[in-house]
């Protein structure tokens, strides 16, 4: 299979572009997410992904993004991408992690 130089070059720089304003929103996957509650929202209207919701069904503020993307079965990529869009979608926010008893 050939290839473009160019054309790798240029997907290569758009993925570090990606990754860094990724890792600028989101900068610890240490952190927690939590839901935001809102009176009327309901996620069953909203259209995730299959890996968006595996990602919800472990939201909870004890739970860090780290141990939700292991649980999960996603890179740190991955796991940033899905948190970047329900950020956007206002569905959650990012917290401190509660401890654990």
């Amino acid at each position: 299979m050939r290839i473009s130089l160019e054309n790798l070059i240029i997907e290569g720089t758009r993925r570090m572009r990606e990754l860094e304003q990724l890792q600028d929103e989101i900068p610890s996957l240490d952190m927690a997410l939590k839901f935001i509650e809102r009176p009327g929202t309901n996620l069953r209207n909203v259209n995730l992904s299959v890996e968006e919701w595996k990602v919800v069904s472990f939201i909870n503020p004890k739970n860090t993004m780290r141990q939700i993307a292991r649980a999960a079965k996603l890179n740190d990529l991955q796991m940033r991408r899905i948190v970047y869009s329900l950020l956007q979608a206002g569905l959650v926010e990012v917290i401190r992690p509660k401890a654990r008893p």
